[in-house]
């Protein structure tokens, strides 16, 4: 690839070694359609969205998408025209009344029974091609005595040997055309079936995209990660494909992972954004890099004892965050769990910070709001440096902003949460049945509630409906499992008479969550100048107060009210006539500063890289740098409880 920068490689034994020997794939990596990136793609996003790796992979020799079909005939040895030789098959050795090769039932399965005195015997099959790699499997049913050799005719035991009973998985490359199975000095063993399809090592991938590929470049003779994460799809394009076999690979960084699941976090009071980060990513069971229980086979699928465990530690990276939660998570849980990505989404916009996955590091990162102004200038670009640079619309004026807020406040403590209404309930006689306690207070319907740490529960029963027979309450048993909203109480009566429950009551300590409140930031110059532009709702899930929310708000019309040129991205040319350039640009990060000048056009701002985009062509390597404006703007600083203390504005 350009500037011979780069290595490639493929996780194929699931392990993180790298050291399958089709393990790299450098060399058919084709320039046009691969392009990889880091960070957050958006030039105003705080959370990117899945960063990816593309690569236009050459299959000029078929080891993407070939079919491992069967290649013996009656490899089962289900059908024998006689005794001797199963159909489609040659016998190697000269049968004698102590050397053969029988069939014989067993069950209603046939099987091929190997008997020697130390003569060879066996089977074959023309059916290899030589310099093809193929995998043999092969089921013993029996063996007494010997062994049997797998091989070729050239190299007998090119895949190995069977010296015992069960399944045998191996591999061999095949030196002649002839596939073969033959005893090994005194034997008797018997063979159920014996399977022979063409290696192809990328055809796992095509089947399971659980794996990990791994991008590097080289520096001072060594190698630098640029880019880590997952295959999620390989495909081919079929209008290109018969002028150019090439397939196209597509990896995804692991926060993908994010969307799909839920996690169960209790309710905890004043907790950091950078915190609530953690809390999600200690609990979310995200396989990576793989699943914590992925146990690793060799080659003859014995077992080897590798197992790789989850630890958030060491894929997470967080900023000390400035934004404090009153509580998380009342508003998030709904009682089917938080989505760690909603939750992650409302801590970086509470904190007005930045949340992405570093591709060269393999971790999510977490930049708090004061990051972007503390950071040093790493490079400054002018005119000559850039060859695209893509340019702010009209329509990124925002001088209206309308931010929500939840109030929230405590209640009583040990107060009622919730009281069953629907009596008597019914347990009957041997059965089960579950109430769900949602909390609730009758004064204020429209609050939700959430409990402060541990709940009491509190129930009559009686052996009659009515209420006029037995205390029942003995006969029952009561298992209550909590979360921050509601409760799932279980009682199981194992007695032998039915039972009612009369009376059924939740207390403990509750947080009232109301109804989000707005307010809304207004810049009246821009306005004038401008017209109303406003901007898109913004709902912060954690923010409690209206001083917080008015403060984001005001940041936000004051940064966005005034149309100004800001560059959204620019695009550089690394080429070996400037290696000391290429090695520059190579070397920045997302979260850098860098300054912009233009002396033609009369620009000079600074900068934040949001994210970084990789192109590479046969004679240059294309850079595409995502920005955010970091010039003079105010920006809200909070003190360590969390309240407004003053305004500052940044200047580079």
């Amino acid at each position: 690839m350009t500037l011979d920068f780069y290595e490639v490689k493929i996780d194929m034994y699931h392990n993180n070694s790298y050291s399958h020997p089709a393990a790299d794939i450098t060399e058919r990596v084709q320039f046009a359609g691969t392009t990889w990136e880091t960070g957050v793609m958006d030039a105003e996003q705080r959370l990117g969205r899945p960063t990816r790796l593309n690569l236009a992979i050459s299959n000029d020799d078929g080891a993407f998408f070939k079919k491992d079909v069967e290649q013996l005939v009656n490899n089962a040895f289900e059908t024998w025209t006689g005794p001797l030789v199963p159909d489609g098959w040659s016998q190697n050795g000269v049968r004698t009344a102590t050397t053969s090769i029988n069939s014989e039932d067993s069950f209603g399965v046939t099987l091929a029974h190997f008997v020697t005195n130390g003569a060879d015997i066996g089977l074959s099959q023309t059916v290899l091609t030589v310099g093809e790699e193929y995998t043999v499997t092969v089921q013993c049913s029996n063996r007494l005595n010997g062994s049997l050799r797998v091989g070729d005719s050239v190299n007998p035991t090119a895949a190995g040997s069977i010296n015992g009973t069960g399944l045998y998985v191996m591999h061999f490359k095949a030196h002649s055309e002839t596939f073969q199975i033959v005893t090994s000095g005194a034997t008797d063993m018997t063979l159920q079936f014996v399977e022979l399809r063409p290696r192809y090592p990328y055809g796992s991938i095509t089947k399971n995209m659980n794996i990990r590929i791994r991008m590097r470049a080289s520096a001072a003779d060594a190698f630098q990660p640029v880019w880590y994460g997952k295959i999620q799809s390989v495909t081919k394009d079929w209008w290109t494909y018969s002028t150019n076999p090439a397939v196209q690979l597509t990896a995804s960084d692991p926060r993908a992972l994010l969307d799909r699941q839920t996690v169960e976090i209790p309710l905890q009071q004043a907790v950091r954004s950078d915190q609530i980060i953690k809390l999600v990513m200690d609990d979310a069971p995200t396989p990576w890099p793989y699943q914590s229980d992925y146990a690793v086979f060799d080659d003859i699928s014995t077992f080897q004892g590798n197992l790789y465990f989850f630890d958030a530690s060491l894929y997470y990276e967080g900023e000390p965050g400035q934004f404090t939660a009153p509580w998380v998570p009342d508003v998030q849980d709904m009682g089917r769990g938080i989505p760690p990505l909603k939750l992650i989404e409302q801590a970086v916009e509470a904190e007005q910070g930045r949340f992405y996955w570093d591709a060269h590091r393999a971790k999510f990162i977490f930049h708090n709001r004061y990051h972007d102004f503390d950071a040093p200038l790493a490079y400054t670009f002018n005119e000559d440096h850039i060859h695209d640079v893509v340019l702010s619309e009209m329509e990124d004026v925002i001088n209206q902003q309308e931010v929500q807020y939840y109030p929230r406040r405590t209640g009583g403590k040990g107060m009622s949460i919730y009281t069953a209404t629907n009596l008597p309930i019914r347990i009957s006689a041997g059965q089960e049945r579950v109430i769900t306690a949602a909390y609730t207070d009758t004064g204020e319907p429209d609050a939700r509630l959430t409990a402060i740490g541990p709940i009491v529960v509190r129930f009559s029963a009686n052996t009659k409906e009515d209420g006029s027979g037995l205390d029942g309450a003995g006969h029952l048993i009561q298992i209550v499992e909590t979360s921050p909203n509601r409760a799932r109480i279980t009682y199981w009566n194992p007695s032998g008479e039915d039972v009612y429950i009369t009376y059924l009551q939740v207390f403990g300590d509750a947080l009232y969550t109301y109804s989000p409140v707005s307010v809304v930031g207004y810049n009246a110059e821009s306005a004038h100048i401008h017209d109303m532009q406003p901007g898109t709702l913004m709902t912060l899930d954690l923010v409690d107060n209206e001083t917080d929310a008015q403060i984001i708000a005001d940041s936000i019309v004051a940064r966005y009210g005034t149309q100004a040129e800001r560059v959204k991205q620019i695009s550089v040319s690394l080429t070996e006539d400037d290696v000391v350039f290429a090695r520059d640009m190579l070397a920045l990060r997302v979260g850098n500063r860098v300054r912009i000048q233009n002396s033609v056009a009369h620009h000079d701002r600074h900068y934040i890289i949001q994210g970084i985009r990789h192109t590479p062509m046969p004679d240059q390597h294309v850079m595409t740098f995502i920005l955010m404006d970091n010039d003079r703007y105010p920006v809200a600083k909070f003190d360590d409880v969390t309240d407004f203390s003053d305004t500052y504005y940044f200047a580079p």
